[in-house]
């Protein structure tokens, strides 16, 4: 997967990356993670068939369909929908990258980069206090096709289409 690569070569330029022999050349969507819920709604209603994951979320409660490992678990497993959930958190340096590699190539159809919006964390105010956002209404979750018509443009440096390179953290 192209968008996999530059997270382990950037810790391990030389790493020997497999190229995937499955070419469906649909894209990685990134969203925020306030999308989680309509995502998995929305795949699990156009698809009959088929396992989802979501990886960095352990509150996630699983079903038949939708499973929820942390990034080491997933290690080996493939499924048909993968959602990261703050792939960033996933660890620093050499075995941070590894696990989101790892993780970002467990998806056999799709993959969806979901990371917590500032407003969704909270805020500081001038006095150093933290204030709590609230909480997105339903109404104002998105599908993946929603986030896909978003302009995305490339990172100058990853050449990703992203509006938020996950790599180098600069908004495009």
């Amino acid at each position: 997967m192209a968008e996999a690569e530059p997270v382990i070569r950037a810790v391990l330029p030389d790493a020997n990356v497999p190229t995937s022999i499955r070419g469906g050349g649909v894209p990685v969507v990134h969203g925020s993670t306030s999308d989680l819920g309509a995502i998995l709604d929305a795949w699990l209603a156009e698809h009959a068939e088929g396992i989802a994951c979501v990886i960095g979320d352990p509150t996630l409660q699983e079903t038949s369909r939708v499973r929820s490992l942390s990034p080491e678990l997933s290690k080996g497993l493939e499924f048909d929908l993968v959602v990261l959930i703050d792939p960033e958190k996933f660890g620093k340096g050499v075995e941070g990258a590894v696990d989101r590699y790892v993780a970002m190539t467990r998806a056999t159809q799709r993959l969806v980069i979901l990371t917590r919006e500032p407003e969704q964390e909270g805020e500081r105010t001038k006095t150093g206090s933290f204030r709590s956002k609230s909480t997105p209404q339903p109404s104002q979750s998105r599908t993946i096709a929603s986030i896909e018509e978003d302009a995305h443009v490339p990172c100058e440096v990853h050449g990703i289409r992203t509006k938020f390179c996950d790599l180098c953290h600069v908004p495009r």
